[in-house]
């Protein structure tokens, strides 16, 4: 989710893909545990945690952006951007002070942890790609070797049996 875009894709563009996608598990999320009551509560049900999820993927995205172009590091992108979508969220759904800073930090703990997962999946990836392109990996003598092993003959007796 967290995709560094190329630079000649302005970062309001790729944030709102996020918020496609946030919108998406929102919606899912809301579909899987709607609200009891009449037909009505449980179609509206999806669009509540959908919007929640979407706006905080958009906030969250757009900084995490505009703060990783302007150079600074991962860390302090994601702390920033996570407090920022809190903060923007809270002042949205007009929160008192009490609730915006918990919903501040905690949003800004859900940027870091999802921040260093996908910087994480990115690394795993990266560096399977290079260890399957190396010449001599393990990978390429366990391909060698199976490619060696030929496969069992038939007995004799089973073509006279035929």
């Amino acid at each position: 989710m967290w995709a560094k875009p190329p630079p000649e894709v302005s970062c309001v563009s790729s944030s709102v893909e996020s918020f496609y996608r946030g919108s998406v598990a929102g919606g899912i999320f809301g579909i899987v545990f709607a609200a009891p009551g009449p037909v009505l509560a449980k179609l509206a049900s999806p669009l509540q945690p959908a919007l929640l999820a979407g706006s905080w993927c958009f906030f969250t995205s757009f900084a995490s952006c505009v703060m990783s172009r302007a150079g600074l590091g991962l860390a302090f992108t994601s702390v920033f951007a996570g407090m920022f979508s809190g903060s923007m969220i809270s002042i949205a759904a007009r929160w008192p002070r009490d609730q915006a800073v918990q919903v501040m930090c905690t949003s800004a703990f859900l940027s870091v942890l999802s921040h260093y997962a996908a910087e994480g999946q990115h690394q795993e990836v990266a560096s399977e790609d290079f260890s399957l392109r190396r010449e001599g990996s393990s990978f390429q003598k366990a391909f060698a070797l199976a490619r060696s092993i030929e496969a069992p003959a038939e007995p004799a007796d089973a073509h006279a049996r035929s």
